[in-house]
């Protein structure tokens, strides 16, 4: 026998197996730490539940910064009448109240402000709550049937009088606010009679001062403005029956 074949060992003689070794068989379910297929996946599932919190919590800050910085709300105004009932004899003329134009600068939703000799602005957050020429309309509407006693008094064309004794045609030519300042009116009005011609034409021009720069005062005023328009149209209806 060589020396290197006397150098190794006997395993017969020391009782282990001379059988080839064999790893053994996982178990169902049991890792050798090798496959990370579950790990990776459980680290994608938090990861998205992690940006999922984060965009709800983002979502909340961006609304609570939205409400802070809103916008101030609008402020919407009328006119109104500002004659009583009158006493003595009422009208028996039918009478109708239209059309009523105004210069494009002002037949808009917002007030327009006079802040210089050619310069206006439009106030996005103070507004009127009707179109102007049918606020126009309304409250001359109300200040005849106080003036003349009568509710025999309509808009033209949509009111219930179809065939009125007197029309009266309102021309706007100026319709201006200065707040703090005064309201300014300067109208062009027309008194037709049943066959349509012309009975009587006048001008009324009014400048209606402010003692405060308010929107509400500034509302009162042109309301003032038009109940003297009123009463200028109710004394020529009186004058032609």
């Amino acid at each position: 026998m060589s020396p290197i074949a006397h150098a190794m060992p006997d395993l017969s003689d020391s009782g282990c197996n001379s059988m080839p070794f064999r790893p053994k068989p996982k178990s169902s379910g049991e890792s050798d730490g090798l496959d990370t297929g579950f790990r990776r996946y459980d680290g994608w599932r938090f990861r998205n539940k992690d940006r999922s919190i984060q965009g709800t919590i983002f979502c909340a800050l961006a609304m609570a910064l939205l409400t802070a910085c809103a916008s101030p709300s609008s402020h919407f105004y009328t006119l109104t009448q500002t004659w009583a009932m009158q006493s003595g004899p009422a009208s028996t003329a039918r009478i109708a109240v239209g059309p009523v134009s105004v210069p494009e600068s002002v037949n808009r939703p917002e007030i327009v402000v006079r802040v210089g000799t050619n310069e206006v602005a439009l106030d996005e957050f103070n507004r009127w709550a009707a179109p102007l020429p049918s606020e126009i309309q309304r409250v001359v509407v109300e200040n005849l049937v106080q003036l003349l006693g009568t509710q025999r008094v309509s808009r033209y064309p949509q009111g219930q009088i179809t065939s009125p004794d007197f029309r009266v045609q309102i021309e706007v030519l100026r319709f201006e606010s200065a707040p703090g300042d005064a309201a300014f009116l300067d109208v062009l009005w027309t008194v037709h009679g049943k066959d349509k011609k012309e009975l009587k034409t006048g001008r009324t021009t009014l400048r209606e001062p402010l003692t405060e720069k308010s929107y509400d005062a500034l509302a009162a005023a042109h309301s003032r403005a038009l109940g003297t328009l009123s009463r200028d149209l109710a004394e020529a209806v009186l004058m032609l029956e």
